[in-house]
């Protein structure tokens, strides 16, 4: 098809495309296959791009592939020392956050509650080595059930949990699928509830769901199922 946009935070900001996807895509993905890549780099450049990795959330797979035996001793010292350093800070927020999230797990189990992981809570679990090497800033969580997806929301609120913005009136589940996100402002931790894949029997898409639903995978927790 034609050519299209990866579009920033800005709408006069965009990335070209070089085939079907973009450069940055090609560049980030590049990274993460051949993380030696980075050893060749002279200071300057090296910092640029660990800058580039992190600022798109792809610096802990590099890390996690420069860790082999044959990589990771062959870095000057400093390089190691900044590196090592990074992965720490991952592997704590994700600490941090799944750990959060075990508690708000087993307050929805004790109310006879079972979410399904969407996006990078699922992704975390489901597809990568470790769940810290997918950085997350909260989790989705949807109910196949939107009386569920209520009472999930409410025992957020009995938690501590604050509506970060205001819903402009309508019914949620038909204008966004989800309820307004709700944070911890202690910890910073996010959790949305969702019911995007429910809707009515006639909705051209229920058939679709439904498939999607007969699929889905159990996923663990830390022995949460």
């Amino acid at each position: 098809g034609r050519p299209w946009c990866l579009w920033h935070n800005e709408p006069e900001v965009r990335t070209p495309v070089t085939g079907n996807y973009p450069e940055l895509w090609t560049e980030l993905a590049g990274a993460v296959r051949r993380p030696e890549s980075l050893s060749g780099l002279d200071d300057g450049a090296f910092a640029a791009r660990v800058a580039l990795l992190r600022g798109h959330a792809a610096l802990p797979m590099v890390l996690y592939g420069l860790r082999q035996p044959d990589l990771w001793p062959a870095l000057p010292a400093a390089r190691r020392d900044l590196l090592a350093q990074e992965e720490m800070r991952y592997k704590a927020a994700a600490g941090v956050l799944w750990m959060e999230f075990e508690g708000i797990l087993d307050r929805w189990a004790g109310e006879g509650l079972t979410p399904c992981l969407l996006k990078g809570a699922h992704a975390a679990l489901a597809f990568y080595p470790a769940p810290h090497l997918r950085p997350m800033s909260d989790v989705d969580a949807l109910f196949t059930d939107l009386d569920e997806a209520d009472r999930a929301f409410e025992i957020l609120k009995t938690l501590g949990y604050e509506e970060t913005s205001i819903e402009l009136g309508g019914d949620p589940w038909a204008t966004h699928h989800h309820l307004t996100a709700l944070m911890n402002f202690s910890t910073g931790f996010t959790a949305e509830v969702h019911g995007s894949m429910i809707c009515p029997p006639k909705d051209k898409r229920a058939a679709a769901f439904k498939r999607l639903w007969e699929n889905m995978r159990e996923l663990s927790v830390n022995g949460r199922k």
